[in-house]
């Protein structure tokens, strides 16, 4: 039993060595974040929205998920999947998109950044009240 437990604790050992420094600094959970916005009118009833798109400032790239309505009412402004798109310090997110009732047009900033394991939101509104 003591030969078991002494080659247990020198694999635990050696797996720990085989460990890089970077990874050591870190621990990342499993969960997927993703960052979401609402829409309603002025009667407080939330609406869909058309030709929805984020857009990453600083290079022009549209967030691959940003055409998916998530959910009844939610749509996705970046997720964990966009992690590599964004900077660590954070990055200017425009949203836009149409209100189909009137065609006017509508728009949010958000700032986001990319970080070690997961995106953060930094600035943004949770919900727009549209005309």
């Amino acid at each position: 039993m003591r030969k078991y437990s002494v080659i247990i604790l020198l694999l635990m050992v050696m797996s720990l060595a085989a460990c890089t420094d970077k990874l050591r600094d870190r621990i990342c959970t499993t969960e997927f974040r993703t960052i979401t916005i609402r829409f309603k009118n002025v009667a407080g009833d939330y609406v869909t929205v058309q030709n929805f798109k984020a857009v990453v400032e600083r290079t022009g790239v549209e967030l691959n998920n940003s055409n998916n309505q998530l959910a009844m009412f939610y749509y996705a402004v970046a997720s964990d999947s966009d992690i590599q798109k964004l900077s660590k310090e954070g990055d200017i997110i425009n949203v836009t998109a149409t209100n189909p009732s009137n065609g006017n047009p509508i728009s949010a900033t958000f700032k986001i950044g990319g970080g070690e394991c997961h995106i953060e939101k930094v600035s943004g509104p949770e919900e727009l009240t549209v005309n």
